[in-house]
């Protein structure tokens, strides 16, 4: 009894889990506002920024200031697309 009792909690706690798995792997890329009708995503796997939309562009330091860019400073590529 006390066998069987573990297999089933282990089963419990694997199910439990994968859902958290499978959203980490979708984690690699992020994103957000940037303007006022300004949005960006960042891959984290290939370093690249892509920015949508039409306007002004909100200003970020270099990271020491209040508004650091939230995408990083590593940047392989990068895109402007507007709508």
């Amino acid at each position: 009894m006390k066998r069987f009792l573990s297999i089933v909690l282990t089963l419990v706690l694997v199910l439990t889990m994968a859902p958290a798995m499978a959203l980490t792997a979708h984690a690699a890329t992020t994103g957000g506002a940037c303007g006022d009708n300004l949005t960006w995503t960042y891959n984290n796997s290939t370093c690249t920024l892509t920015i949508f939309g039409i306007g002004p562009m909100w200003t970020f330091g270099n990271g020491w200031g209040e508004h650091k860019m939230p995408w990083g400073t590593t940047i392989k590529k990068w895109y402007l697309e507007t709508a």
